[in-house]
């Protein structure tokens, strides 16, 4: 899915007050965790970040981070005051699409 690959890229790249085209999405991705998580955060493998940075905004936003990755982005929908739905890859695309 190309459209949810540009605005992850394009959410994470915002996030980090824009960033050089060179790098993939996947290392804007980890400097944004490190960023958001904290400098204790510089070792952890990749999903571990994911997932922290997941139940942070969660957490900020008054929930109760739980379950597996497909609740956690329904959860994560939910943060933004939108309605999740069963598809993991159209949650994950109503996130970045629509929050701050």
């Amino acid at each position: 899915m190309k459209y949810l690959s540009t605005a992850e890229r394009q959410y994470f790249s915002r996030k980090l007050g824009g960033v050089n085209d060179l790098k993939n999405t996947t290392q804007i991705k980890r400097e944004y965790f490190v960023k958001f998580l904290g400098a204790h955060s510089t070792n952890h493998p990749f999903n571990e970040l994911e997932g922290e940075w997941m139940s942070k905004v969660i957490g900020d936003a008054g929930g109760t981070p739980t379950g597996k990755t497909s609740d956690l982005w329904k959860q994560m929908v939910i943060s933004i005051s939108k309605t999740p739905v069963n598809n993991i890859d159209q949650n994950k695309l109503t996130f970045y699409l629509n929050a701050a």
